[in-house]
């Protein structure tokens, strides 16, 4: 990279970062913590596709539930379906419950709530599931862990990526 290229990029990126709080220093710990716990358009956007899953579950929710089968030889798959949506609506929910906690919508929410799904799913897979997932929905329980995880890893993943290139970014800047 060239000399001019070099500066360019230099001072975008100490625009981009002036908004964050550092005392003057690139301290990278400090500056890591402060993304995480700021970056409010990513996190915003993430928090959007949580509350988009939850609306999808509970509308699918609300169509199955109308939706109650006629022959009683249709009951069996209703019931799975029913399960399935409402083992997916819950997983949903409890991430948004973390995103009305002290933190607020924030990645550090995101990341509580993965990781509180992550014990949810061990507890499962290791049969000490409560009695709320036991019987019908305890497939269904487990399967809709490891969906929801999946997607709440996506959003995380995508944004530990974005710190990892502003950080390389910066080196190349001469900045970090």
């Amino acid at each position: 990279m060239g000399q001019a290229e070099a500066e360019l990029d230099r001072q975008e990126l100490e625009s981009e970062l002036g908004a964050v709080s550092t005392n003057g220093e690139f301290d990278r710990q400090a500056l890591e913590a402060e993304l995480w716990r700021s970056g409010p358009e990513g996190a915003g956007a993430a928090w959007e596709r949580v509350d988009a899953g939850l609306r999808a579950e509970r509308e699918d929710l609300d169509r199955i539930r109308d939706d109650v089968p006629a022959n009683p030889l249709d009951a069996l798959s209703w019931v799975s379906q029913l399960g399935e949506t409402t083992a997916r609506w819950r997983a949903w929910e409890i991430i948004r419950l973390h995103g009305e906690g002290e933190g607020g919508r924030s990645w550090g929410a995101l990341q509580t709530a993965e990781a509180e799904l992550q014990k949810e799913l061990a507890r499962s897979c290791n049969g000490r599931g409560g009695p709320a997932h036991g019987c019908v929905i305890a497939d269904c329980w487990t399967a809709a862990l490891h969906l929801v995880i999946g997607e709440v890893r996506e959003l995380v993943d995508l944004h530990r990526a974005a710190v990892v290139a502003l950080y390389a970014r910066a080196r190349r800047a001469g900045i970090a």
